[in-house]
């Protein structure tokens, strides 16, 4: 009995690091960007509004750390925000609470001499909240919209925010 229950603790520690070892592998999907920092933000913003995702913002988290701690030497890095209507409609009408899921982002930053992007895989965390059909969809238009290839880039606005405008209430459009 003894050698069953060490045998499924070493089992169970090994299964345990090995998950928490992967679970950023799992959780998340990270891709060299062909273009330069700023280009790569812009390029994001204009490609998911083309999907009729609206860009909601762009935060920037290197600035802020560098606001706050000046001697900070780490790589420049920014969120670009992005929401979709439909997608956001059906998981609020499974629970409210899952629109904690959105907006959706892409994470640009700085990696060595390149630029990466990394984004959430929607679908596999939609799976641990029960919605996980909905997020595959997010997932599909996620991938097609960071298609580097999609776009001459020379045609995209820089700057290119996407948003939609002010509601009746007069807040802002967009999750």
């Amino acid at each position: 009995m003894m050698r069953f229950t060490l045998g499924a603790l070493s089992t169970l520690i090994a299964v345990g690091t090995l998950a928490f070892s992967y679970a950023g592998d799992m959780m998340f999907q990270t891709r060299l960007s062909p273009y330069d920092f700023d280009t790569t933000v812009n390029y994001i913003q204009y490609s998911s509004t083309s999907y009729g995702w609206v860009s909601s913002g762009v935060g920037n988290v290197s600035g802020g750390i560098k606001r706050d701690r000046p001697s900070w030497e780490g790589p420049r890095v920014k969120n670009v925000k992005y929401c979709s209507s439909l997608y956001s409609h059906q998981v609020i009408e499974v629970d409210p609470r899952l629109a904690n899921l959105m907006p959706c982002k892409a994470t640009v930053w700085e990696c060595g001499d390149s630029v990466c992007v990394t984004t959430m895989r929607a679908g596999v965390v939609g799976v641990l909240f029960g919605v996980g059909d909905i997020m595959k969809g997010v997932t599909s238009n996620v991938e097609a919209f960071l298609d580097w290839e999609k776009y001459d880039v020379d045609d995209i606005p820089q700057a290119a925010t996407g948003t939609r405008g002010k509601s009746s209430d007069n807040s802002d459009v967009g999750c």
